[in-house]
């Protein structure tokens, strides 16, 4: 609306009991009909109304329009009349909205930038059918209940508190809901693009009830939940803070939930019991979660189990769920793993990115390379050995049972060679034999490693991939073609081993205030002595006189292969500084 260039096809006004002075006004508006070229319609409008210095209200409101019917009243007080807009805030507020909507196109009318954003984007036809009262001020409000209906079918009845709705930096909510009801395709229409991930099916139609509290980023939520695809009660705590990198701790009692229809596997089907789940990210690509649970019944690859216990791990894609079953028909225990991810800006497969990994890294230090390409790191090790020292293998998930069946005990990674001469003496040559061995019986052999044992054979391993790390040490070793004989050669290499451990500490800032000294002899015997100081060491003048001080407390004199300086008790934890294993730049793979 263009309120420079007003246009009116219809204006009717019956006004009564008018004044206006020193800028307030009041009166009784008995009937009004507005309708201006812009689309304003305004068929039928009465209330009685003020705006004085510090109150302004309308009361005994009806207002009508093609899309709009709103009334009842609205009352606002304030200090000022420039308490409106300086402090907006602190106006107090009293509304009572009674059977009313409100037309998303009467809105548009007077904000028309609104057009683009939700839910008028979708919804610009729309009306919103509302109820409510609210008290407090626009910054604090008090709901004692509001009913909102009209988009597709979203239905809310709710009550509670808001405090700083006018910062959504700081809003907190505390509600009671009676009913939250919507179904798939206003949840698409209302949350931006790219919210809800891909392969993630959400039912047509879902129901919500119980309590939520908290911000726009942490939620505390106690729901019942119904839907199309089964149901749930859930406790929740989920911190959003840090975009998929979220945080949750979640208990749900779950009855006949469809999860394979949910997450879009086909071997999965519905699931009732209690399930507990923590961890961190929603993208099932990208999440990592620890599960655990009780489980009633549960549909796998078509057959109904019963009366399980349930142990699993999502990482990055990969989840390896374990299920200790009771059931009459199946007395079992079983695991379950694949991949949930998908190949990322074109990379055909994980093959193609070890591939380039060994090639970079022989390119830059003339290393060769083995990788090891499976769901976790257990079977990534396995498969990394397989081929060495140059060369990769893959072990895709349709192929563990088989491939850990087949594999020589002395290959699993973590059996040495005392435990798998062990295993030779009970007839355990391969993972078949080993599959074959019951828990307990592994554990009464084996201690606690039968577990561990139990598990690895079926392509089951919890063991984290951590790639970085908090610096404890830095050190320099240098071992020599000719062993050094005399004392002069030893001082002059720990000069230099010195200022290369003083080089190494300043590209990455990194004081310590223990320094060990390495000695290895040329019959391989090693020796070490440490100093700690009070304060850091600071450069390499002061290691290299802690040094000489160190070498003169050796045992005996042979001579040198190897000298080696390290600084520890670092100053890192203070820092938190994190150190990369291997980090290699490949631009081409960068998402």
């Amino acid at each position: 609306m263009d309120f420079n260039h007003l246009n009116f096809t219809k204006l009717n006004l019956d006004l009564e009991d008018f004044k206006m002075e020193n800028g307030t006004f009041a009166g009784n508006v008995n009937s009004a009909e507005i309708k201006e070229k812009s689309g304003l319609n305004i068929q039928k409008f009465t209330t009685d109304f003020v705006y004085e210095q510090d109150q302004a209200y309308l009361k005994n409101l009806y207002l009508q329009t093609p899309k709009t019917v709103l009334r009842d009243q609205i009352v606002l007080n304030y200090n000022s009349i420039e308490q409106l807009s300086s402090n907006p805030s602190a106006v107090k507020i009293a509304a009572i909205i009674r059977n009313s909507k409100i037309g998303f196109s009467d809105i548009l009318t007077f904000v028309p930038t609104l057009r683009n954003t939700a839910p008028f984007n979708k919804y610009s036809n729309a009306s919103l059918n509302l109820d409510t009262k609210i008290t407090g001020t626009l910054n604090d409000l008090l709901i004692d209940h509001l009913q909102v209906s009209g988009l597709d079918q979203l239905k809310l009845s709710a009550s509670g508190k808001i405090r700083n709705a006018m910062d959504p930096e700081k809003l907190y909510y505390d509600l009671k809901i009676g009913e939250l009801s919507t179904s798939a395709k206003t949840i698409f229409n209302l949350v931006p693009k790219g919210t809800i991930p891909s392969n993630i099916s959400l039912p047509s139609f879902m129901t919500l009830k119980g309590t939520a509290r908290g911000t726009t980023k942490i939620v505390n939520t106690n729901f019942n939940f119904t839907s199309t695809l089964g149901n749930a009660k859930i406790l929740a705590d989920v911190n959003m803070t840090q975009k998929n990198r979220e945080l949750y701790d979640i208990h749900a009692n779950l009855q006949n939930l469809q999860i394979g229809k949910i997450i879009q596997n086909k071997e999965l089907g519905s699931f009732t019991g209690r399930i507990e789940a923590k961890g961190q990210g929603f993208d099932p690509k990208t999440m990592r979660a620890d599960l655990k649970g009780n489980v009633n019944s549960f549909t796998y690859k078509n057959y109904r189990y019963t009366n399980m216990n349930l142990d699993g791990k999502i990482n990055r894609g990969a989840y390896v769920v374990t299920l200790n079953s009771k059931d009459p028909n199946a007395n079992l225990k079983l695991a379950a793993s694949g991949v949930m991810n998908e190949n990322k800006k074109g990379i055909s497969s994980a093959n193609d990115i070890a591939r380039e990994i060994r090639r970079k890294i022989y390119e830059k230090t003339g290393l060769t390379a083995s990788a090891g390409i499976s769901v976790n790191k257990f079977l990534a090790k396995v498969a990394s050995d397989y081929h060495k020292p140059n060369g990769q293998k893959t072990i895709h998930p349709t192929q563990i049972l088989e491939f850990m069946e087949d594999l020589p005990i002395e290959k699993f990674y973590g059996i040495g060679k005392v435990t798998s001469n062990k295993m030779h003496e009970l007839h355990i040559y391969k993972g078949a034999d080993l599959k074959k061995k019951s828990l307990e019986e592994l554990i009464r052999l084996f201690g606690k490693s039968g577990n561990y044992y139990y598990n690895v054979v079926r392509g089951v391993h919890h063991g984290e991939v951590k790639p970085f790390r908090i610096q404890k040490s830095v050190a320099v070793e240098e071992t020599f073609w000719d062993n050094l004989l005399d004392e002069d050669a030893v001082f002059a290499q720990l000069k230099i081993i010195s200022q290369e451990l003083e080089n190494r500490l300043s590209k990455k800032e990194i004081k310590g205030k223990t320094l060990t000294l390495k000695i290895k002899y040329k019959d391989f015997t090693q020796y070490t002595r440490s100093k700690t100081k009070e304060i850091y060491f600071q450069n390499s003048t002061e290691f290299y006189e802690t040094a000489i001080k160190l070498w003169e407390l050796r045992p005996f004199d042979k001579p040198v292969r190897l000298l080696g300086l390290s600084l520890s008790n670092l100053n890192t934890l203070e820092k938190k500084q994190v150190s990369v294993q291997l980090k290699i730049p490949f631009e081409e793979f960068m998402i």
